[in-house]
């Protein structure tokens, strides 16, 4: 079966299978090679619109690789130092508080240590995403249900409300997926002195050629927009629940999920990466500083937190560690796919995947629209093995 035919049959499996997406796409590049490129599915069944070239995402947590690499373009710059506390940018994360567990079902609220721009891109922030487990998400959950009732907030003003949360534990102790990454965007903003999303646009997306991404749906041909899909019991439906984000009207520039991009702009994004910093022959990002950007950050306590992420809901996780930003595979083995020792990546709650991989001059961005429980762990490893496969014929 040739290359193309082997990743027909997978996206057309992935669409064909129960629960699965409406419709998905891929480009996959190594060097000046396309490997594949393919739409599979429908970006709005009801229509019968077919997911195609133009077909714009909800990019999710893909947003956060974008993220980091602004934040390391500043580090290459001279700005800003990885240990730099955030209080040096945001007056306000100098009086932070954690949440130490005392035993008896109480809680103590303890001054912490500087919280630093590390912290934030390693998710060893001590911050969370919202939820009902422990005081921290509690308090992030009311602090981002008052946000949307008001109908949003700037990210500047995001993050000065998020400090007055208590942080789950001292910063630089232990890992936890949380917003570090949106704070780090209102960092960004400090540094650069101008709004985050212009700050993107100016030194990736103009010089990349990523014509249609942007934060808000103002900034795109709506029209474009695919259907973000749920399952209600066997039936696949719209879902409209996350859509007020992505409108100008919210204010919030999400670092930490708010992008929205065809998987064409993603991976000219991702062929960056993977080329070292250089884009048709121009520099945009060091190739020193993708290299430090996706080596494996965690040690002791912190890298143990991540590694129960594989062993409790996040298996397609194993054989990682996390660099700034970005998962970076440590062990072949324990991945389970046939994947590159130093390839790093991250994905998105509604499926999408962002994939770089140096060593090889490989590249890839994939996409679909689906939210909860929107198959990764299917999908994901299943593309990482039939991709690399094919590697050996070229």
């Amino acid at each position: 079966m040739k290359a193309l035919e082997k990743l027909d049959d997978l996206l057309e499996g992935f669409v064909r299978m129960e629960h699965g997406p409406a419709g998905c796409a891929l480009k996959a590049v190594r060097g000046q090679e396309i490997i594949y490129e393919g739409y599979k599915g429908y970006a709005d069944e009801k229509v019968g619109k077919l997911i195609g070239p133009g077909t714009v995402y909800r990019m999710y947590s893909c947003t956060k690789v974008v993220t980091a690499a602004a934040a390391m373009l500043l580090l290459e710059r001279g700005k800003m130092l990885l240990d730099d506390p955030v209080s040096r940018y945001l007056p306000e994360y100098g009086d932070l508080t954690w949440c130490r567990y005392t035993g008896n079902n109480m809680i103590s609220l303890e001054k912490t240590s500087a919280m630093t721009i590390r912290h934030l891109l390693t998710m060893t922030s001590g911050f969370t995403y919202d939820g009902i487990h422990n005081t921290t998400q509690q308090e992030t959950k009311r602090v981002l249900e008052e946000m949307n009732r008001e109908g949003g907030a700037s990210t500047r003003e995001f993050a000065r409300r998020l400090a007055q949360v208590p942080l789950l534990f001292k910063p630089g102790t232990h890992w936890n997926y949380g917003l570090g990454l949106d704070v780090l965007g209102a960092v960004i903003e400090v540094i650069s002195g101008m709004p985050f999303g212009e700050f993107l646009k100016k030194e990736f997306f103009e010089p990349l050629e990523m014509r249609h991404t942007a934060f808000f749906i103002e900034e795109i041909p709506e029209e474009k927009l695919a259907v973000m899909y749920r399952y209600a019991g066997e039936k696949r439906v719209p879902n409209l629940t996350e859509e007020f984000k992505f409108h100008s009207s919210y204010q919030l520039q999400s670092g930490g999920g708010g992008l929205l991009s065809t998987v064409e702009d993603m991976s000219h994004f991702a062929r960056m990466l993977a080329k070292g910093g250089l884009w048709k022959g121009k520099r945009i990002l060091g190739k020193r500083t993708i290299e430090l950007m996706s080596r494996n950050q965690l040690h002791g306590e912190a890298l143990e937190d991540f590694r129960r992420t594989h062993r409790y809901g996040w298996g397609f996780m194993a054989g990682c560690g996390y660099g700034l930003g970005v998962k970076t595979v440590t062990d072949m083995a324990e991945s389970g796919c046939m994947v590159n020792q130093g390839a790093f990546s991250w994905a998105g709650a509604a499926g999408t995947l962002l994939w770089a991989d140096p060593e090889n001059d490989l590249s890839f961005v994939y996409a679909h629209q689906l939210m909860p429980d929107n198959r990764e762990e299917y999908c994901h490893p299943r593309l990482l093995n039939v991709i690399y496969g094919l590697l050996e014929d070229k």
